[in-house]
């Protein structure tokens, strides 16, 4: 295989992954019945959010595709990627703290 085919099968499931996350997060929407299918849709929503712009910028990368200091995708991801991670974190130590926590259900015996 040629490495332009390698570069396009990598972007492709990059792009894969970024329905993957939507995907999950309509899904968390629609199955979960308590509050916490909002935080998790929101973290796949993030997460979605931020693989888009780095397949973006990835692919013109790869495609050798010039990126001026005036890009919008680069300048959202510059601005916004420390708080969509802090904030990606901070959803991460809600679940952690609840299930530490006693939110989820316990079994009373064993099978």
């Amino acid at each position: 295989m040629t490495p332009a085919r390698w570069r396009s099968l990598a972007l492709g499931a990059l792009w894969v992954q970024v329905a993957a996350l939507l995907g999950t997060a309509a899904f968390s929407l629609w199955r979960s019945a308590d509050f916490s299918r909002y935080f998790n849709a929101a973290e796949a929503l993030l997460a979605a959010l931020v693989m888009a712009w780095w397949t973006t910028l990835l692919g013109r990368a790869l495609n050798a595709q010039p990126t001026p200091g005036t890009d919008g995708v680069q300048r959202a991801l510059t601005l916004v990627f420390p708080w969509l991670t802090s904030l990606r974190g901070a959803l991460w130590g809600m679940t952690l703290f609840g299930v530490l926590g006693g939110a989820t259900p316990r079994r009373t015996r064993w099978p």
